[in-house]
């Protein structure tokens, strides 16, 4: 507990991040760290049973999956996958501390004038990589507690998954069902899927993550955030129409015909129908096709 409240100076509010559904998040500071003259920012994740939803999962368990996750070869080199630098797995006090200096959350920074129409088709096609990565055909995992406070961004805006409190599938064994009580109003499918492995359901499964997915873009692009008070039904969808904010059309590198394509990419995700939604590898190449992406690639980050 000191090396954190160090590294948080003593879990300083200015420090606070944000909050997901079981823990807090801050930024951190080692003090010259393992460099000689320099300070070390980082990410601190640390368990808040405060929190009403943290009473459904078990911290330590939770807390061990991540690890485990985070330590495989696969998941370190991605680079829309926060890096691990230490954790903690002390009962009441699990923390995990990212080699990250984190920006802000997609949940703070969407709805606000700081992220420029390219930054948030970086964030779009950086996100959507990442769930790519996750939902291998071979051995998929389902996150299943994707939303915008999930997401945290570096200096540089490039987009990092950092919760993994409810993913199962992968290592991690047989794909499960979470609680309701762990789910994210506005941000979880509403439709139902059966029990079952990778083995039995197949890649069918994933395609819940892909409406969540939906939920981020359509947030990213309109300028709202969903919560229990906006929940994005009052969006006035029509087709060969673009739903992004007035005040990102102006943005250099937006094109009518990428707002009109973006717009509808996020629209199918969010169908009820599983298989009118596309999946995570289909939405990359979407989003790689955009007419900003081609001509502004190391913007955007390609």
């Amino acid at each position: 507990m000191e090396e954190l409240a160090d590294m948080t100076d003593n879990f300083n509010e200015k420090n606070l991040i944000g909050e997901t559904l079981f823990s807090k998040l801050y930024r951190g500071t080692i003090r010259h760290g393992w460099l000689p003259f320099e300070d070390w920012v980082v990410t601190v994740k640390i368990w808040d049973y405060t929190l009403r939803s943290s009473c459904y999962l078990n911290a330590n368990e939770s807390t061990n999956e991540e690890v485990m996750f985070l330590t495989q070869p696969s998941a370190k080199q991605h680079p829309n996958v926060v890096n691990l630098l230490g954790y903690s797995n002390r009962r009441f006090l699990e923390a995990v501390v990212y080699d990250l200096n984190p920006l802000d959350t997609v949940h703070n920074l969407a709805t606000t004038g700081s992220l420029t129409w390219l930054q948030r088709i970086k964030v779009a096609l950086g996100f959507a990589r990442a769930l790519e990565f996750l939902h291998d055909p071979k051995k998929p995992y389902l996150v299943r507690n994707i939303n915008a406070a999930h997401i945290i961004l570096d200096q540089d805006c490039n987009p990092k998954i950092f919760d993994f409190s409810t993913m199962s599938g992968g290592i991690l064994g047989k794909l499960t069902r979470p609680k309701e009580q762990l789910l994210t109003v506005g941000y979880d499918d509403p439709e139902d899927f059966p029990l079952g492995g990778p083995e039995e359901r197949g890649f069918e499964v994933t395609y819940h993550d892909v409406f969540s997915y939906g939920v981020v873009l359509l947030g990213l692009i309109t300028k709202r955030i969903v919560d229990k008070e906006d929940t994005l039904k009052t969006l006035h969808y029509r087709p060969n129409r673009y739903l992004v904010h007035e005040s990102l059309v102006e943005d250099p590198g937006f094109y009518a015909s990428d707002g009109i394509m973006i717009t509808e990419l996020a629209m199918r995700c969010i169908q009820i129908e599983l298989d009118k939604r596309p999946s995570m590898k289909d939405v990359v190449k979407r989003l790689e096709g955009l007419q900003a992406v081609q001509l502004y690639g190391n913007v955007v980050g390609m």
